[in-house]
């Protein structure tokens, strides 16, 4: 592995991302923390939305670490961790998509999602990237969830160590993460361009009070989305939410 890693395990908190910003003080700068815990109570995603987060079944991750201020660009770090998972899967024989910026998802149902989070440590960065993967979540409870979802378990019919698919998901983003800080985007651009949900489809993207129609062109070099409008403009896009 590229760098140290130290592991910080909790039984329950109200979110992993959460607990390390309240307590990365006390984590060494120069390592990656990783904070997992077997429960969430308040889970959270994008848009503050909750993420069912039940007992001793699934991945509730976050990675702590720094990166200069004037290092690779922050808005591609969750696009990173979601290639990360995508790999993972691929280890598992399955065929993840992205929807993009950070879901991922198989059969169009999400198995994944990332939150990225910043601090200012002065001359670095704090990151603060969070991971939940629906592992062993059952049928009841994933019905729970607020949009299609799926999990490992109802993907591959088998119950699946946790220890063993974060044992991976470490490996693959500690590596990915260290190209990255060498190289930006880059080398990863491609591969998350290829895996992109809705390509070529009519969709709808809201983005703030905004509402905006188009297809899904492909992904910007830097990580945006291009959508192309019904004037045969191309529009670049950094935030939103892919409806189709």
């Amino acid at each position: 592995m590229s760098q140290e890693v130290t592991h910080i395990h909790l039984k329950v908190v109200p979110s992993t991302n959460t607990w390390a910003k309240e307590n990365y003080t006390h984590f060494d700068t120069n390592k990656v923390t990783r904070i997992t815990a077997s429960e969430q109570t308040q889970g959270r995603g994008r848009f503050n939305r909750s993420w069912i987060s039940p007992k001793d079944v699934n991945i509730y991750a976050t990675y702590f670490f720094s990166i200069k201020k004037n290092g690779a660009d922050l808005n591609n770090l969750s696009q990173l961790l979601c290639l990360s998972v995508v790999k993972m899967l691929h280890h598992q024989k399955l065929s993840p998509q992205i929807k993009w910026p950070n879901d991922v998802l198989i059969h169009g149902k999400k198995i994944a999602g990332i939150l990225c989070e910043v601090i200012d440590l002065k001359e670095q960065h704090g990151v603060v990237i969070g991971a939940g993967i629906n592992v062993n979540m059952s049928k009841e409870d994933l019905d729970l969830i607020d949009q299609p979802a799926t999990s490992l378990l109802k993907e591959a019919g088998e119950v699946l160590s946790l220890d063993f698919i974060l044992s991976l998901l470490d490996q693959f983003f500690l590596q990915d993460l260290q190209l990255y800080k060498a190289e930006g985007f880059k080398p990863f651009y491609k591969t998350y361009d290829s895996l992109l949900t809705h390509k070529g489809q009519p969709v709808t993207l809201h983005q703030g009070g905004e509402t905006i129609t188009g297809t899904l062109h492909s992904l910007n070099p830097d990580g945006r989305l291009n959508l192309l409008l019904d004037t045969g403009e191309i529009k670049t896009v950094s935030t939103g939410e892919i409806k189709k």
